[in-house]
């Protein structure tokens, strides 16, 4: 605040200072609204929260597995395919061709959802959106403790 009142010393406008004053006014209106239940204050980092640490676990076993979960059941039906009816003209050997490729979308999609489920997490200490880093960019709350090598 008195950095504010030091600006309109300096030649600001009445109107930039007022305009300025309001400003300040609202972020500490902003900052006086989010509010931060109190048993999350306990936690030295996001890995602490029990619903942040299923999630990331999640991500981990998809970012691990994911490739093979989607692209096993293709390459097996295409193998199966074409080792025991290669020589078929029947266009039904295709619906499991389509049913797998089905099933990588799916799996594609699913894992997307995790990625921006993980990046829209909230910050337990200050409410706003944690992000993909590793600290809340407004108050720096950390997401992995400093012991846990990620």
């Amino acid at each position: 605040m008195a950095m504010l009142q030091q600006q309109c010393l300096i030649g600001l406008s009445t109107r930039a200072c007022e305009r300025l004053n309001r400003l300040a006014e609202c972020q500490k209106m902003l900052r006086s609204c989010v509010t931060t239940p109190e048993d999350d204050t306990k936690w030295s980092c996001l890995d602490e929260s029990q619903p942040f640490a299923r999630l990331n676990q999640r991500k981990r076993f998809w970012r691990k597995y994911g490739h093979a979960i989607a692209l096993v059941p293709f390459v097996v039906v295409l193998f199966v395919l074409l080792r025991f009816f290669g020589n078929s003209t029947s266009s039904l050997f295709t619906v499991p061709i389509y049913v797998s490729l089905a099933w990588a979308a799916f799996v594609a999609i699913y894992s997307l959802t995790l990625i921006v489920r993980v990046l829209s997490i909230r910050c337990p200490r200050c409410g706003w959106r944690f992000g993909g880093g590793d600290q809340c960019g407004s108050c720096s709350f950390p997401r992995h403790s400093e012991s846990v090598s990620v």
